[in-house]
């Protein structure tokens, strides 16, 4: 199993642009069938308040919020997915439109369970909007597109910090924390599409 962090040695421009383009998607934020937001501790209040706007903008039908250990579950044991409701709730979205998958322990899972649980209210995911952060984009797409091969999948992503050190596509490989961040995501990502269990 690929741990959250690998010494990736030196890289060439070439070996830069490959895991650059696996790693991380364009942005195209619209209006979807489906909102997705992945699991993730320490979301940014700043992504809970953007995807509210669009809520406004009723561009969604559902609102998919899945995960269930987050990095206080140990402590807590409130499942990721339930932080993010009410994190989404306080910001201003309706909970009757949130769907919450709180089973799910990895990305495959959030998106096999998470989408058989909109499919069971009715929800047809032929357009999908994923929010997840920047450096994992790459993988949450790979992961939609084996589950739902013929639907409109578009990315909404943001960029993480860890101990000060933010993951963005400009620069990520000038950073050590970022260099062992996204090629961790590059060796997971790159496993598609014989995914792996713990994926």
């Amino acid at each position: 199993m690929v741990g959250r962090e690998v010494d990736p040695g030196e890289f060439d421009p070439p070996q830069i642009g490959v895991i650059t383009g696996t790693v991380f998607v364009d942005e195209q934020p619209g209006p979807a069938r489906l909102l997705s937001m992945f699991g993730s501790s320490d979301i940014p209040q700043t992504v809970y308040e953007r995807v509210a706007d669009w809520v406004k903008q009723d561009w969604f039908g559902a609102v998919l919020v899945t995960g269930k250990i987050g990095r206080s579950y140990d402590r807590t044991g409130i499942p990721l997915a339930h932080t993010m409701r009410d994190e989404l709730v306080s910001a201003g979205v309706p909970a009757n439109l949130i769907v919450v998958q709180d089973q799910s322990t990895n990305t495959f899972e959030d998106a096999e369970f998470g989408l058989a649980d909109v499919r069971e209210l009715g929800v047809d995911p032929v357009s999908v909007l994923f929010v997840s952060k920047a450096h994992h984009a790459g993988r949450c797409l790979r992961t939609l597109r084996i589950h739902l091969p013929d639907a409109d999948i578009r990315a909404a992503t943001y960029d993480y910090t860890y101990d000060g050190c933010t993951v963005t596509k400009a620069d990520w490989w000038q950073h050590d924390t970022a260099r062992r961040r996204v090629y961790a995501e590059y060796l997971k990502t790159t496993t598609y599409p014989d995914l792996q269990p713990d994926l």
